[in-house]
């Protein structure tokens, strides 16, 4: 009876140290598993699938142009600002790792374009453009009179710089309405 009791607790020892074992090597497969798949994440090329430009409003309700960029694993925000030849250059403005995003189960119905909104903004390009060309009209009078000051000269550069850059911004925000 005594030599059976001593082969059930060596086996029950036995036991005890397989399943020790066993969770051990679970462990060490599982750590094994996830270093690989962090070196896998690490190693991926980064594709771009989408990209795109959008209007978002500042805390003053100021339209700015912005930039996506949809890459397989990120999601980047830029802007875009010329350099001195003219080339187009994209100065990142935010970026958001994919696996940080959350989706929302229910759709949104698309939102219509305000077509009285449209036209008002069309009827402001209009406006900009005629200012634009009574102002060349203006600095062609100045240049035949001859004598314009510096100073007179320098105003109507800076008017021309502001009436060209709000002509592009109504421009660039009717193409996104629209």
């Amino acid at each position: 009876h005594q030599m059976l009791g001593s082969e059930a607790s060596s086996e029950s020892i036995i036991l005890e140290e397989a399943e020790y074992k066993l969770e051990e090597i679970t462990s060490n497969i599982d750590r094994i598993m996830s270093d690989v798949r962090k070196r896998n994440r690490s190693s991926r090329k980064r594709d771009l699938i989408h990209k795109g430009m959008m209007a978002g409003q500042n805390e003053k309700s100021v339209l700015k142009m912005r930039y996506l960029f949809l890459y397989n694993d990120v999601l980047v925000c830029a802007r875009m600002s010329r350099t001195s030849d003219h080339a187009s250059l994209y100065l990142p403005k935010w970026h958001l790792p994919l696996s940080d995003i959350l989706l929302p189960l229910t759709h949104d119905p698309p939102k219509t374009v305000d077509t009285i909104q449209l036209r008002q903004l069309k009827m402001k390009i209009k406006e900009i453009q005629k200012l634009l060309k009574e102002e060349e009209a203006n600095i062609l009078q100045d240049l035949t009179k001859g004598a314009v000051s510096k100073r007179m000269r320098g105003f109507r550069k800076q008017r021309m710089k502001a009436l060209k850059d709000s002509l592009s911004d109504k421009i660039e925000e009717y193409h996104v309405m629209h």
